[in-house]
């Protein structure tokens, strides 16, 4: 299958990047200028430079792709630049839903995060009504980025949303074995 993949270098897109190349999949990596893509030239992964900001950048890579993988966001706590993590995390996303629709992919995945439904103590699913109380910009902006997932799904949009939670734990685990 041909993938085209956002957030290749990222924290889980890493982990992605290497089980959709073992399982034999043709796989293109959108990367930034700034992005460190030793691992990626290692398993011979096809790149693209651009940004999930820029549009243009992304259109000829999801051109006759069998599906696109959208897990490019940025993340940070404490002081943000909100500007720039508005635009990674919403601007980028819709860029990705219109380009989704307007080259008709046929498949696409997009992973969001528990924290675009907000802390509230009930099981939640990807319908759940965030409560409203931001503890993070991060969690602001990925819950904007639910909410045009939700609407490009209710305008026909067929994806597959994954929503992990925990993942930073488990990167702070990784390092402090690591040391």
């Amino acid at each position: 299958m041909d993938i085209f993949l956002t957030g290749g270098t990222g924290f889980i897109g890493s982990y992605l990047v290497e089980q959709l190349m073992k399982d034999g999949h043709n796989l293109t990596c959108l990367i930034r200028p700034t992005s460190d893509i030793k691992r990626l030239v290692e398993l011979g992964i096809d790149m693209i430079e651009g940004s999930v900001t820029d549009i243009e950048s992304m259109r000829n890579a999801m051109k006759d792709v069998d599906m696109v993988m959208h897990f490019a966001a940025m993340y940070e706590i404490g002081k943000v630049d909100e500007k720039q993590m508005y635009n990674a995390n919403v601007v980028g996303t819709q860029n990705v839903f219109d380009l989704l629709q307007e080259l008709e992919v046929p498949k696409s995945v997009y992973c969001s995060t528990e924290e675009a439904l907000g802390h509230q103590d009930k099981v939640m699913t990807e319908t759940s009504e965030h409560p409203g109380k931001f503890l993070s910009y991060y969690e602001e902006t990925k819950h904007l980025a639910h909410k045009l997932w939700q609407q490009c799904c209710a305008e026909g949009l067929d994806t597959i949303t994954v929503m992990p939670c925990g993942v930073i734990a488990q990167e702070i685990l990784n390092l402090l074995v690591n040391l």
